[in-house]
């Protein structure tokens, strides 16, 4: 197809290969895939055991805090660093 252009071709290929492969990832369930879960589903909901998943919320704020600590830490260390040095430096 590309006989002056291999290189650009070859990439273009594994750039057109990698869009399938990331279109390909997700399918549809089919309707066998759905039954199958609505029948453990309900199974699970009449044995009174629990049919929700955990949210996932908490994991994500552990890093958020420690994000906010950090630059808290830093703000506040170097306005204090700098008044130090306004105090008693002032040559």
């Amino acid at each position: 197809m590309c006989l002056s252009h291999s290189l650009i071709c070859q990439l273009s290929a594994i750039d057109y290969s990698i869009a399938l492969i990331r279109t390909a990832v997700y399918t549809m369930p089919t309707a066998a895939d759905i039954k199958r879960k609505n029948a453990n589903f309900a199974a699970r909901a009449q044995a009174g055991k629990r049919t929700t998943r955990p949210a996932r919320t908490g994991q994500k704020q552990s890093l958020g805090m420690w994000m906010l600590l950090g630059i808290g830490f830093l703000l506040v260390g170097g306005t204090v660093v700098e008044l130090v040095r306004m105090i008693f430096m002032k040559g």
